[in-house]
């Protein structure tokens, strides 16, 4: 169909008058602003809507009492001191972390989705300050110092991946200010590095330099495994996941979930046994 095919499909002359048929209720209306509402009103001339007013006026209404509904819902269930507590009770229930490990267990790809897009790394805090004193405590691909990050960005310097789909440990860890680390992103480090103003190869250098060679003097060994602190939204409350990890240090799934560390030791000791077997 041509565009005036198109155009006079919902339309009609009647006694000189341009009339259009409402999509909704199929009624035929003269197409003036009495009866249609524009679709711009700073641009009048694209036309009208579909539908006429009074179809509109109905859905707008619907729209509002489901909004209002649901925002009376929120605040009855967000207001009520003993529902929220009884939710709280609920999360710490064994029968809730079974629900979360089944999850997990069925959508593997969706955690490791998650755990590629969360990746945090897998580094101590003596690594980390042998890391900002082999840099001078400055950023690596701009050069401002630590002390000029908190002025300027309020943040510290950031564990950058130099690679981005590289190791989660001490060999793929940089300094980086929080300016550097979001324009990067997942780019490639040398080809975003070259393209910047304050490019400097003495600099690109010294990256390439500890991610090669620089980081096998202080990086530590590490166990198969890793245990990392969580806090519930809900509660307020820590606590410890077993993540078991792949030979980059990314974690992959969590094996076990308790309130303690040193209640983790049982099925950290299993997991190990797995893995030997294995």
């Amino acid at each position: 169909m041509t565009k005036e095919e198109l155009y006079w499909l919902p339309r009609r002359k009647v006694d000189n008058k341009l009339e259009k048929q409402c999509t909704q209720c199929k009624e035929w209306l003269e197409e003036t602003a009495t009866n249609f509402y524009y679709k711009n009103k700073k641009k009048p001339a694209l036309g009208f809507v579909a539908w006429c007013k009074k179809c509109n006026i109905k859905l707008t209404q619907k729209n509002y009492d489901l909004d209002r509904r649901k925002e009376l819902n929120y605040g009855y269930y967000h207001n009520d001191e003993e529902y929220r507590l009884r939710q709280i009770a609920y999360a710490q229930t064994p029968e809730y972390r079974k629900g979360q490990s089944a999850w997990r267990k069925k959508n593997p790809e969706r955690c490791r989705e998650h755990a590629k897009n969360h990746r945090n790394h897998d580094i101590t805090d003596v690594e980390w300050n042998d890391c900002l004193k082999s840099f001078s405590y400055k950023c690596a691909y701009c050069g401002i110092t630590e002390e000029e990050s908190l002025i300027i960005h309020k943040q510290r310097l950031h564990k950058e991946h130099s690679d981005d789909d590289g190791y989660n440990d001490l060999r793929n860890a940089i300094p980086a200010c929080r300016s550097c680390n979001s324009s990067k992103h997942q780019d490639d480090m040398e080809m975003w590095f070259r393209k910047q103003k304050f490019f400097s190869i003495d600099r690109l250098i010294e990256i390439i330099w500890w991610t090669s060679e620089g980081y096998k003097d202080y990086i530590e060994d590490k166990p198969p495994y890793r245990i990392i602190r969580e806090k519930n939204k809900e509660n307020r409350k820590y606590h410890f996941n077993l993540w078991s990890v792949d030979e980059m240090r990314n974690t992959l799934e969590i094996i076990a979930t308790k309130t303690k560390k040193k209640d983790l030791r049982k099925d950290v000791d299993e997991y190990l046994k797995l893995l030997s077997n294995k």
